[in-house]
């Protein structure tokens, strides 16, 4: 399932018709069933919220609202964060089952996994690699400066790999750039620490 307006503006549509093209080749080589909707969810609830109630806190709402509306028997919301890294989050095992109902089961999947893990297992098939896209700036499909694409750059550049999407982190100072505002980003960029650790590269470990 592919949500138009979760990791995007809705009026992108430059944007939209290239991430959908490459879910679409995902979907096909693997010879599964690509369902695209569009959704302003993410905005209403910003806009319904008089405390400033943002994505991060509501995002299971988001979902499961979205997922109860398809009517499929099981929806999977992947984890955020491993077991013993979980925080409070919009998305969360103990709270995403509760958006389930009569019609629709939804369960939360991959906490057995960190962050960097699944990236390495996405990498055994580099046609997904090469097709991967964090980034909701609305800037190109990754640009590449945002929180989320600099500790994803750094990511692939502990482990070794390239993905097209992506250009090589060459200087660790770039990381200055990305902001750690809470539990959730202290979480992730631990997770690159541990990586760094594991990978024997002590100038990371220590930027």
């Amino acid at each position: 399932v592919y949500v138009r307006g979760i990791d995007m503006q809705l009026d992108d549509d430059a944007l939209y018709q290239q991430c959908l093209q490459a879910n679409l080749e995902i979907a096909q080589a693997y010879g599964k069933e690509l369902v695209a909707l569009e959704s302003n969810v993410r905005f209403f609830i910003r806009r319904l919220s008089r405390s400033g109630l943002g994505w991060g806190i509501a995002q299971c709402c988001g979902l499961g609202s979205l997922a109860n509306a398809l009517g499929m028997p099981v929806t999977s919301i992947s984890s955020s964060a491993a077991w013993d890294d979980l925080a409070p989050h919009g998305s969360h095992p103990l709270t995403d089952p509760l958006c389930s109902s009569d019609r629709v089961r939804i369960e939360h999947i991959g906490c057995g996994y960190r962050r960097h893990e699944k990236l390495l297992e996405v990498a055994r098939d580099d046609f997904l690699l090469q097709r991967v896209r964090v980034c909701w700036q609305d800037d190109g499909l990754n640009c590449g400066k945002c929180e989320k694409c600099l500790r994803f750059r750094l990511t692939l550049t502990l482990a070794g790999l390239r993905s097209r999407n992506f250009q090589p982190l060459t200087d660790y100072a770039e990381l200055d750039l990305a902001p750690i505002e809470n539990d959730t980003h202290y979480i992730d960029w631990d997770d690159n620490l541990r990586l760094a650790r594991a990978m024997g590269n002590a100038i990371a470990a220590r930027e």
